[in-house]
């Protein structure tokens, strides 16, 4: 294929050759917004839309989770994922709810975003030509060129994530900083949004699951449940300085009953979503686990210096400075350290090393 510049704004292209074959087809026109000289890296927010009412969801995570590790995508999305677009549950957040309006007509799951912005592809999802897209595994081929689509637009702004916690209070401070190239954006249109969000949560109520021996649904591990949207939906105007940047920074607390080592911290900067659903664009994204809790597992000598044990309907740790952060039930459901029934629980144990679980059995 050829191309020339006909007009200012507008881009003639031309197909010259199918195959080695000379063909005389009609050119296109392609309407030019402006060329780039630079540009950052980018880092792509997937947003999926997803409860535990859905039965399809779980194939459509499990099909996420095999996509995104392919060495293409691997460590260039961010995944998150909003309980909201089919029915609600306990995950679901007031500030997910308030992203309904990129569905532009009916809720379904799994669906996602990609940057919340409207692709260019033609596809035949007729009924969902919209910026919120169906996941069906079924269209791998058009699933990834959405991927690649969405990694191919430049980005104008940086994401840089600063963080220290302080385990023994579970203070996170946070610095959240950027630069940007201030002559392709609309400087008055740049919203921080932020993000705290805990993988593997365990739950069997899951719709989909299937069932397990005891008649139940089989256990499953939500990824990339927001647990906090600290900004508001919409996200913090920014303001930038005489350089083009921008720094923001905030201490939050994170709730005994969220597993810290399972925690990722997630910003991005986007357009107001005043804009609406074709024109409230995510620019550009990154993510951060916390590094005190990154060295989740104990070493075996670690190990040795806490012990978990039952003693009258109450589970116990022993060790310095290690504690019960929370107890679950099989059932994913947070428990009260006391007169617990006989059978098997998960406790999460906070150490000066790190957290991580341990199934306990209380006789």
């Amino acid at each position: 294929w050829s191309s020339d510049v006909c007009s200012s704004d507008l881009l003639t292209a031309r197909i010259t050759k199918v195959n080695d074959r000379v063909t005389d087809l009609p050119g296109f026109q392609i309407k030019v917004e402006g060329v780039a000289e630079k540009t950052f890296a980018r880092k792509v927010l997937l947003e999926q839309f997803s409860t535990e009412n859905c039965s399809s969801c779980p194939a459509g995570h499990k099909y996420l989770d095999k996509v995104l590790a392919e060495d293409a995508y691997a460590d260039h999305f961010v995944w998150v994922t909003h309980h909201v677009g089919f029915g609600r549950d306990t995950f679901s957040l007031p500030e997910s709810e308030a992203l309904i309006f990129f569905y532009e007509e009916d809720e379904y799951a799994p669906s996602m975003l990609l940057d919340r912005t409207h692709t260019e592809l033609k596809h035949f999802y007729e009924k969902y030509a919209y910026t919120m897209l169906p996941i069906m595994t079924s269209q791998d081929e058009f699933n990834h060129q959405l991927l690649d689509e969405a990694l191919a637009r430049p980005a104008f702004v940086t994401v840089d994530i600063k963080e220290e916690c302080k385990p023994n209070t579970r203070q996170l401070d946070l610095t959240i900083s950027g630069q940007t190239y201030r002559e392709y954006l609309d400087a008055d249109n740049l919203y921080l949004n932020l993000y705290l969000v805990e993988d593997d949560i365990y739950s069997r109520r899951q719709a989909g699951a299937g069932k397990a021996s005891d008649g139940g649904l089989k256990p499953v591990y939500h990824h990339g449940v927001i647990r906090q949207i600290s900004l508001g939906g919409g996200g913090l105007k920014l303001t930038l300085d005489d350089k083009g940047e921008y720094t923001y920074g905030t201490s939050l607390q994170i709730p005994k009953e969220w597993s810290a080592a399972n925690m990722r911290i997630v910003a991005f900067v986007s357009k107001s979503l005043k804009g609406g659903a074709r024109n409230a664009e995510v620019l550009n994204s990154n993510e951060t686990k916390i590094a005190a809790y990154r060295s989740i597992a104990p070493t075996p000598d670690q190990e040795m210096m806490v012990q978990l044990y039952a003693q009258d309907g109450r589970i116990y740790v022993s060790g310095e400075d290690a504690t019960i952060a929370a107890i679950y039930n099989m059932s994913g459901e947070l428990m009260t350290n006391e007169a617990l029934l006989p059978g098997i629980y998960i406790a999460m144990v906070e150490t000066s090393f790190g957290s991580y679980m341990r199934r306990v059995i209380v006789h």
